[in-house]
């Protein structure tokens, strides 16, 4: 049996299901990270949103489009639009070994305010509450998605609420459209092993696992 790798000192510490070696659980993914929440506000594609409602449940994962999209940039923009670009700010992320720099909004005031300015309340956004997955205890989360941090691609929406999958809804997400713990998250992630072999689903490595709750 191989012993495992050794690893940094972290506070958290997770089996990537994306290192492959004789016992997954020697391949361990570590963080350093500084507790902190950002938000994003999103619009669900039509499409996810039928999907999700047939299935009873709702959709408030990384996916969809990010509020306001790039075709609404050179419009006149409220107040509340411009104080919200003004104040994003880069955020660190270290996870598995690779560092991302994320550009978000961590003022929750200003969002809220965004939300409700005539600029988004005719597109019916939804603001959430993100952080990275390990930042959170169980009890103040919605559930949890795994995709680009700072919003745009989610797995979830893209390898189980776009296929349809009944199959998967019902034994992977909670009413919210998040897996309802990380077990679940690395179970789906580690079944999708073969499709990223052959080229049928995209390279996860860049991604990270975060946690969600609506705002």
């Amino acid at each position: 049996m191989d012993s495992p790798k050794p690893r940094r000192p972290s506070t958290t510490a997770w089996a990537s299901p994306f290192n492959y070696g004789p016992f997954m659980v020697n391949f361990q993914c570590t963080a350093t990270h500084s507790m902190k929440k950002w938000y994003l506000v999103k619009k669900n594609w039509p499409s996810i949103t039928c999907i999700a409602a047939k299935h009873g449940i709702q959709y408030i994962g990384l996916g969809g489009d990010l509020w306001p999209g790039s075709s609404d940039y050179g419009r006149p923009t409220s107040i509340a639009f411009d104080r919200l670009e003004r104040s994003k700010t880069y955020i660190e992320i270290k996870h598995n070994g690779l560092t991302s720099h994320e550009h978000v909004v961590t003022d929750l005031n200003l969002a809220i305010a965004y939300l409700n300015s005539s600029d988004a309340s005719k597109g019916n956004p939804i603001l959430v509450e993100i952080q990275y997955a390990f930042d959170v205890l169980r009890i103040d989360v919605d559930g949890y998605d795994f995709g680009n941090p700072s919003g745009g691609y989610s797995v979830i929406e893209t390898e189980i609420l776009l296929k349809n999958s009944k199959r998967n809804i019902d034994a992977y997400l909670n009413k919210f459209g998040l897996f309802n713990d990380l077990d679940s998250m690395y179970d789906f992630l580690s079944s999708l092993k073969i499709t990223i072999q052959q080229g049928r689903c995209e390279e996860l490595d860049n991604y990270i696992p975060v946690a969600l709750k609506t705002r």
